[in-house]
């Protein structure tokens, strides 16, 4: 029995060694992953910590980066501060606000920086730098960015943006003048009649051979610029200075009726040989049909006074004679001859040289030598003006600019043009006997004959084109661009193409033509035939008109037309203008050909130049664009 119960109590005894054992080893277990469990949660911590920094710096840096790029391309940054900062000694920190304040003082974060990373700290901070490219103009912006918060990470997270750098180009200009007409590259005549430009601001410029002629009346009061060989006739007056530029041009001795004239009082002959469309020479003022050069006789050529740089000019008979052409100055490189002594001409040689006949019955011309040989006031005053403005037409970059616009060839026009040879197509029959509104920012196309009718191009929504496929005639209709501040509608003319202004239902109030000027004198176009349905002078036309070669452009008796217009071709390709009986036209125009058949002038008043400043800022625009993003750690 005794026994027995020594057994109970040593397996009694056992139990509880082997509960013991059993739960020291359970807590050892326990530790053992309580410990595991700690330290996986600290390293996961630890990954989250770093990657949640890596992800701040990702974003930090992209957005720092965008800023940046953003600044470029508006030019607060401008390109010439970018250029400057390449290579610097020290990059350039991006910083964040450095404090917070409120309406009742400081905060409590006064003094504290707001945006992680952009601090400049030690352990936190975000900067780029500027390099170049070899062998190129390009740029690379490198910015980098370090967030350390937890000690843990140490390396930089980098983004490089390779800057491409894009040389600005000139826009192709059109309208450059309010009148720009002739073919400098063709040996056939331009006539230019019935024109009435009534204003004295911007120029009037006529290429290659031209004549200028009325059946009534052509009035040019705004300086009239030629580069080629120019015939005068009957009825054509100037009130402002003729200025013959380069060595190609001269006045044709074919000239008849008045001759070259301008009226008395408004303005000089300017004979400039200036070096000029890549020619240079001395420009020969008496020409043949063929432009060489040739003595003049018995035409005339009327004015106050004539000035000669790099010109030849041998005269006789009345040709600048008498009362006409009393002063001229012969300038730098000039020789001039005058044979008849009977004219009564003043001659000032100004490092020129000039033969005049001085003797004879009745001669009354006299020659200075200098111009300090000068007593005379009235003589004094003249060669003042001449010699004064002659020096400023030829240091004058406006004029140099004016007589090298040209007409644009075909080529020219469809490279800046052509991309808007597109659009859906505003057919006639779904057009015509109804007025519809249309969304600027879109482009369309138009063919055929419209008639009775209106299009509303409203351009708040971005400028609009309209692609002319085939020939158009607007027939009672028009149309109208609206809100147009900032748009334009850009109408684009394929190679052949005719666009015509037809007919006018005046008496049903009906508007044939486009308007694009909201400011006008008048709205009552029940009484089509008065001036004041004109665009108001001073404002610029919403509608540009080009043409790709080959074009014409018609407008009629009560038309209104508010445009820029530039039909471009020469030689074969060469493109008209056609204004016929004083139609209400408010614009610039250019074309190698301009031709008018009957009725009243056409009459320009001035258009301010599409580039004009209109007293709003024009955005700069960076020569660097963005080209690729590369992201990488050091």
């Amino acid at each position: 029995m005794k026994f027995l119960q020594n057994c109970k109590c040593h397996q009694r005894n056992s139990k509880r060694g082997g509960m013991l054992v059993l739960v020291l080893i359970i807590f050892a277990v326990s530790l053992i992953l309580i410990s595991s469990a700690m330290t996986i949660t600290l390293a996961s911590r630890s990954r989250y910590y770093v990657n949640t920094e890596r992800s701040q710096e990702r974003l930090t840096l992209s957005c720092a980066a965008e800023a940046v790029i953003d600044a470029i391309e508006t030019q607060e940054l401008t390109d010439t501060k970018l250029k400057s900062m390449v290579g610097a000694s020290q990059p350039y920190q991006i910083t964040g606000a450095s404090s917070m304040l409120n309406s009742s003082g400081p905060s409590a974060t006064d003094g504290k920086d707001i945006a992680p990373g952009l601090a400049g700290q030690d352990v936190s901070k975000t900067f780029f730098r500027v390099e170049a490219v070899p062998d190129s103009e390009d740029l690379d912006l490198i910015f980098s960015t370090l967030i350390d918060v937890t000690g843990e990470d140490s390396k930089t997270e980098n983004l490089r943006v390779r800057m491409k750098y894009t040389p600005p180009s000139d826009p192709i200009q059109i309208c450059s003048n309010m009148v720009t007409c002739g073919d400098e590259t063709s040996t056939d005549i331009v006539d230019i009649q019935m024109l009435y430009v009534n204003t004295n601001q911007s120029y009037t410029v006529l290429h290659g051979n031209v004549t200028v002629t009325a059946a009534g009346e052509t009035y040019i009061k705004n300086p009239c610029v030629f580069t080629g060989n120019v015939t005068g006739g009957q009825g054509t007056k100037y009130y402002n200075d003729m200025i013959f530029y380069g060595p190609n041009a001269g006045i044709n001795t074919q000239t008849s009726g008045n001759g070259v004239k301008i009226e008395e009082g408004y303005g000089d002959f300017y004979f400039l040989g200036v070096n000029y469309g890549g020619e240079s020479g001395t420009q020969q003022v008496f020409r043949n049909n063929a432009g060489q050069g040739v003595d003049a006789t018995g035409f005339n050529v009327i004015a106050d006074g004539a000035y000669f740089y790099k010109a030849n000019a041998k005269l006789n008979d009345w040709t600048m004679g008498g009362s006409y052409t009393k002063y001229w100055v012969v300038g730098s490189g000039s020789t001039v001859t005058r044979t008849n002594d009977w004219a009564g001409n003043v001659v000032i040689e100004d490092t020129g040289s000039a033969s005049i006949a001085t003797s004879g019955a009745g001669n009354s011309n006299k020659k200075y030598s200098s111009p300090s040989d000068v007593t005379d006031a009235d003589t004094q005053a003249a060669y003042n003006r001449l010699s004064s403005r002659a020096a400023a037409y030829m240091n004058d970059p406006k004029l140099k600019s004016a007589a090298e616009h040209h007409v644009l060839t075909s080529e020219e026009a469809d490279s800046a043009f052509g991309s808007y040879k597109k659009g859906d197509m505003l057919s006639s029959a779904a057009y015509s006997n109804r007025n519809t509104v249309i969304d600027g920012g879109k482009a369309y196309k138009m063919s055929g004959t419209y008639s009775d009718g209106s299009i509303e191009v409203d351009l708040t929504k971005g400028t609009a084109s309209i692609y002319i496929t085939g020939d158009v005639t607007f027939n009672a209709f028009h149309i109208k661009c609206s809100n147009a501040t900032g748009n334009q509608l850009i109408i684009l003319m394929a190679e052949g193409t005719k666009l015509k202004m037809g007919t006018v239902k005046h008496w049903e109030n009906k508007i044939t033509g486009i308007l694009s000027v909201d400011v006008r004198n008048s709205t009552n176009f029940s009484e089509p035939y008065g001036n004041n349905l004109k665009g108001k002078s001073g404002e610029k036309p919403a509608c540009m008109i080009v043409g790709l070669g080959s074009n014409e452009f018609f407008a009629g008796q009560a038309n209104v037309v508010d445009a820029y217009i530039s039909l471009a071709g020469k030689g074969e390709q060469a493109s008209t203008v056609r204004l016929q009986n004083g139609p209400h036209f408010y614009g610039r125009f250019e074309a190698a050909k301009y031709e008018y058949t009957n009725g009243d002038p056409i009459k320009l008043d001035y258009c301010p130049n599409m580039d004009e400043d209109d007293g709003h800022p024009k955005p700069l625009i960076s020569s660097y664009s963005a080209e690729s993003y590369e992201y990488f750690y050091t």
